[in-house]
């Protein structure tokens, strides 16, 4: 009987935590965390945090987590960006980005200010992150 009755309880846990919380999503870095449960309280979604920045939120917001995730992602994984291990180093850059047209912007996370541009000016930006490199005084 013991045993029924810890199994008939630990199915009506589960099926309790299941029916709330079907989903979740983690980013480790902090400052994308923040930006994301940021965006989920706007839309009013109800979501529960766990450990190591994990967000578990019901089956039925999947897809509005989903459209929130895909702002996130565009937002901070754009296929192009660096951190720089001085403001200096980013500020030169910046300007040559700038020089050379190509449209970028600054997102904060945890490794610092970070550059990102479109992936499809990698190439470009690589080059000039190199040059930049290269033109450091010895």
């Amino acid at each position: 009987m013991k045993k029924i009755t810890a199994l008939l309880f630990t199915a009506i846990i589960g099926l309790i935590g299941c029916s709330k919380y079907e989903g979740s999503t983690q980013y480790t870095d902090s400052h994308i965390h923040k930006n994301f449960v940021d965006e989920l309280n706007k839309a009013g979604i109800k979501f529960k945090q766990e450990k190591v920045q994990t967000v578990l939120y019901s089956a039925s917001d999947a897809k509005k987590v989903s459209e929130i995730t895909k702002a996130i992602n565009a937002k901070y994984f754009t296929g192009c960006g660096a951190s720089f291990p001085t403001t200096t180093d980013r500020e030169k850059v910046m300007t040559e980005l700038s020089k050379q047209g190509i449209r970028y912007s600054i997102v904060e996370l945890d490794a610092g200010p970070t550059i990102t541009c479109a992936g499809q000016d990698r190439e470009k930006f690589i080059a000039i992150m190199l040059a930049c490199e290269s033109n450091k005084p010895s």
